[in-house]
C-alpha cells in the first residue's frame, strides 16, 4: 500500500509508530552518552565537619531573603520552579524528559487514529 492510498487513520497510527521509535531511540541516546553533571539547582556550597555540602535554592537562607525581598513569596516558587524546569534539559533527566515526550506525542497520535477509525 503506498502512502498516497493511506486513511487518516492509517497515517495517524503510522505518525505514532514513528514518533515512538525515533524518541525511544533518541533517549537511548541521551541516556547512554550523557554524564551525570552537577546538579544546576546548586547556588552554593556550605564547609561542614570537613565536607563540602550543596546548596540549593529552597536551602540557602540569603538566596530566598533576596527573592523574597524583591518579589515575595510567590517569586521565590517562581526561582524554585524556574531551576527544577531547566534542570529537565540537561543530562540524564533530558532523556527521561524525552522519553515521557515521546509516549505523551505517541499516546496522542494513536488516540486520534482510533478516534478517526471508530468514527465510521
Amino acid at each position: 500500500m503506498s502512502a498516497s492510498h493511506l486513511t487518516r487513520g492509517q497515517s495517524l497510527y503510522l505518525a505514532s509508530a514513528l514518533i515512538l521509535s525515533l524518541g525511544c531511540a533518541a533517549a537511548l541516546l541521551v541516556f547512554l552518552t550523557a554524564s551525570p553533571d552537577a546538579d544546576p539547582d546548586i547556588v552554593g556550597y556550605r564547609l561542614v565537619d570537613g565536607r563540602v555540602i550543596p546548596v540549593t535554592i529552597e536551602h540557602s537562607a540569603r538566596t530566598v531573603q533576596t527573592l523574597e525581598a524583591v518579589g515575595g513569596r510567590i517569586n521565590v516558587d517562581a526561582a524554585v520552579l524556574d531551576a527544577w524546569i531547566g534542570s529537565l534539559w540537561h543530562g540524564r533527566r533530558l532523556a527521561y524528559t524525552l522519553a515521557a515526550t515521546t509516549l505523551f506525542l505517541a499516546g496522542l497520535c494513536a488516540c486520534a487514529a482510533r478516534l478517526t477509525t471508530e468514527g465510521r
